[in-house]
């Protein structure tokens, strides 16, 4: 459920980036390849612990790696732009909130 989200509210952020760098039909093509390849395999349960709720993250940013080579997109630029929408994702969360989800969250 998360992956949907966060694979759906990155998509919505990144937009306009990837249309401005990339062109209207690349970010369409990219986002029908990496929502396809989101619906691959369901993440498995592993259950409460430190490191379950970034488990859930995992899955757009294969999709989109998947995506990106799989429109021949240039290994550095595949970083670049998984970079970007990570940020322009991130950055949407106010920083008091975003301060609040980091400090000490894996600590249990």
């Amino acid at each position: 459920m998360i992956c949907r989200q966060l694979h759906s509210f990155a998509l919505f952020r990144s937009k306009r980036y990837l249309t401005e760098q990339y062109g209207e039909a690349f970010f369409h093509e990219f986002k029908r390849q990496s929502t396809r390849f989101l619906h691959l395999p369901t993440v498995p349960d592993i259950g409460k612990s430190a490191f379950s709720s970034s488990y859930e993250f995992g899955p757009p940013y294969i999709a989109w790696l998947k995506t990106l080579e799989s429109l021949g997109v240039s290994d550095p630029e595949i970083e670049k732009i998984i970079w970007k929408m990570n940020e322009l994702t991130i950055t949407a969360i106010p920083l008091p909130l975003r301060k609040l989800c980091g400090n000490g969250k894996y600590i249990s």
